[in-house]
Order: C-alpha cells, then sequence, then structure tokens
C-alpha cells in the first residue's frame, strides 16, 4: 500500500505463530497515546475492558492513512498480523488489495476463481480499482465544485446584464448632458472614459463593501471550520479583479452609444 514504517519494525512470519501477540500502529495513535514518548515495546489492546488474551506488544509505527476522505484528518489505527483460524477471520468484512500489471477486469476473475477455491461460501464484491477508490471518495466534493461553478456562471451572467441595464439608464438619464459636452468639443474618446469611469467608480465601491464584509465573514468563519485561513485572501483579490472586469465589459456598450450621441438630437429631444 506504500504506507511508510516510520520506527520499529514491520511485521514476520514468526508473528503469526508466536507466542506475543503484536502490533503496528499509526503516527496519530502514537501522539494520542503515549505523548512525548516512545510507544516501542508497550502494550495496547481492543476496547475499554479487554480480556487478558487480547493485549499486543507494540512493535513499529506505521504513517498516517486518510481511511475515508482526503480532506479528512486521519483516524488512528492499529495494524495486526492475521493468525489462521484466529479472531480475525470472525470480523464480518475484509478488504483484500492486490498489485498487479493486469487489467481490472481479468484481474477480478482471476481473484474470484482463486477465493473460490479457498472457500466456496466467502463472497468478493466491491471490487475497484485504487483510482477507483479515490475518485469515489472525492465524488461529492467534486460535485459540489461543479456545482459551484455552474452557480458563478450564473452569478457572472446576471452581474453582465444588470450592470449593462444600470448604465444604460444612466446614459439615457444624461443624454442631455452629453449632447452639451459634445456641443462644447468634447471628443469621442471623452465621453467614452467619463461613461466607464462612472462604471468603475461604482465598481469599485462595490468591491470595496463586498471585500469588507467577506474579510469580516472570514474572520469569523475560521474559528468554526477547518481549511479556513488568511491565505485565502488572494481569492477575494482575483474575484474583486473579475468583477471590476465584468462591470467595465457590460458598460462599454452604454458607452459606445454614449460617445456617438448627435448633440443636435440630444438637445432636441430635451
Amino acid at each position: 500500500m506504500g504506507i511508510p514504517l516510520v520506527a520499529g519494525r514491520a511485521f514476520n512470519a514468526a508473528d503469526q505463530n508466536g507466542p506475543t501477540r503484536v502490533a503496528v500502529i499509526n503516527e496519530r495513535a502514537a501522539r494520542i497515546y503515549w505523548p512525548g514518548q516512545n510507544p516501542i515495546g508497550q502494550w495496547i489492546a481492543w476496547g475499554t475492558e479487554p480480556k487478558p488474551e487480547g493485549w499486543m506488544q507494540i512493535v513499529g509505527i506505521a504513517g498516517n492513512v486518510r481511511h475515508v476522505s482526503p480532506f479528512r484528518p486521519p483516524l488512528t489505527a492499529i495494524y495486526i498480523p492475521i493468525k489462521p483460524g484466529g479472531p480475525e477471520f470472525a470480523w464480518p468484512a475484509m478488504s483484500l488489495v492486490v498489485r498487479s500489471p493486469l487489467t481490472p477486469d481479468s484481474l477480478a476473475r482471476s481473484i474470484r476463481e482463486e477465493v473460490r477455491s479457498l472457500d466456496p461460501g466467502t463472497a468478493l464484491y466491491l471490487v475497484k480499482t485504487m483510482s477507483g477508490v479515490v475518485s469515489d471518495s472525492t465524488a461529492g466534493t467534486r460535485f459540489l465544485a461543479r456545482l459551484l461553478s455552474l452557480f458563478s456562471m450564473l452569478a457572472v451572467v446576471l452581474a453582465l446584464v444588470g450592470v449593462y441595464g444600470v448604465m444604460s439608464y444612466l446614459v439615457s438619464q444624461r443624454t442631455h448632458e452629453i449632447g452639451v459636452r459634445i456641443a462644447f468639443g468634447a471628443g469621442s474618446a471623452g465621453i467614452l472614459r467619463l461613461v466607464l469611469a462612472r462604471a468603475l467608480r461604482t465598481g469599485l465601491i462595490g468591491v470595496a463593501v463586498g471585500t469588507m464584509g467577506s474579510v469580516s465573514l472570514l474572520m469569523i468563519a475560521r474559528h468554526y471550520l477547518l481549511g479556513i485561513d488568511l491565505g485565502y485572501l488572494w481569492t477575494y483579490g482575483a474575484a474583486a479583479a473579475g468583477i471590476l472586469t465584468v462591470t467595465l465589459a457590460a458598460s462599454l456598450a452604454p458607452a459606445w452609444r454614449a460617445s456617438r450621441v448627435d448633440p443636435l438630437d440630444a438637445l432636441r429631444d430635451d
């Protein structure tokens, strides 16, 4: 499985039938039950009231493994050698891990035949590759990421439509002013900059208010949620830049129409 051995030794053939039951624990168990000590040679057992024959001597420390999900912290673990006919075989289910260059389908058939030859009453189920195991453990997170991406795209579209509508309304309200400016010699580039500057100023105000509110919520949430720290501030900077870009993009069409206003038509309509 590629789990590193941090200290002590791994199991050997003598451990299966030796007089002393042995075990290997992971780093988290060593840190919790023997903080600041060397657990090699210590004794450990299952449960809160173990039987005298249930005690095992620790012979090694293995690296931590994330059993449930790559996003959850590793749990404590105890590894024991399987003894033929021992109490370990009373467990209702076990996992068999096989490393092979064969294809998964052909390998699964061979393993089923071998297991059936050893014990016809044993059922082999949930056969999958390690990449499939990792993919299944992250399926919920990937679905949530796709869902959030979809909502984000919808939010961008709504922002484009909203900014476009607001800027079109503001330009229509200032048509007379724009006509006067053009009549007094304002060029198209100046009118274009005027409208875009107004849009950018409004966008900066919104970004500033939103950033302050988001950072305040971040400071509160980091005390209750794992994996949230101030290192995520760069995402707020990227989001702010994206919002300003969307604001300018949505304002281009109204600004372009404003720069092409005929001053005579604007003054005549007024």
